[in-house]
């Protein structure tokens, strides 16, 4: 078992519990090995660009597993994490789930909720200073897709970063804010 403490959590400390061990009920629920490797990738980007980050806000929380904030009523989404950005007087609200992508089309519902989120429901919001978008955050490697339809380019266009790429936390930070 891991224990690690991210400051900007909900929830402190996040647990991880590695494959193998004895189970224990933990809640909310122990991280994953991708997720434990995305909160730890976030802190580090964090710590390592305090001055770039030094006049904002940036919270973590875990949502909760098919009980939190879901969508596609058809297939269930709930993004594993949300994570709010708050800067120059705007709220960045993201929606990031490390997911593999082994067998997920470019195409797919989950890919595509960033312009769900931009063009149906931010637009409606009443407040404009709050933007709304999402991130898949792939721990398989480009080179095990089975969609290969699109580059790598256009994987991280549509909001798809590779976890393998170690700018990838930075990268979406950046974009968040555009």
């Amino acid at each position: 078992m891991e224990v690690f403490s991210l400051p900007a959590h909900l929830y402190n400390p996040l647990l991880y519990l590695a494959k193998g061990n004895v189970e224990i009920g933990i809640s909310p629920v122990a991280l994953n090995e991708s997720e434990i490797q995305f909160v730890k990738a976030l802190h580090k980007n964090i710590t390592l660009h305090t001055e770039e980050f030094k006049n904002k806000e940036i919270y973590l929380i875990r949502n909760r597993s098919k009980k939190g904030i879901g969508f596609f009523d058809d297939a269930g989404f709930f993004p594993d994490f949300i994570l709010w950005l708050i800067a120059d007087g705007k709220q960045y609200i993201t929606f990031i789930d490390p997911h593999g992508m082994a067998r997920e089309p470019i195409t797919s519902s989950k890919v595509g909720l960033f312009k769900r989120l931009k063009e149906e429901i931010e637009s409606t919001l009443p407040v404009s200073s709050v933007h709304l978008t999402s991130f898949i955050l792939s721990p398989t490697k480009y080179s095990e897709l089975s969609d290969k339809s699109a580059t790598v380019t256009e994987w991280n266009d549509n909001h798809v970063l590779f976890m393998d790429d170690s700018n990838y936390v930075y990268d979406m930070l950046i974009s968040i804010q555009k």
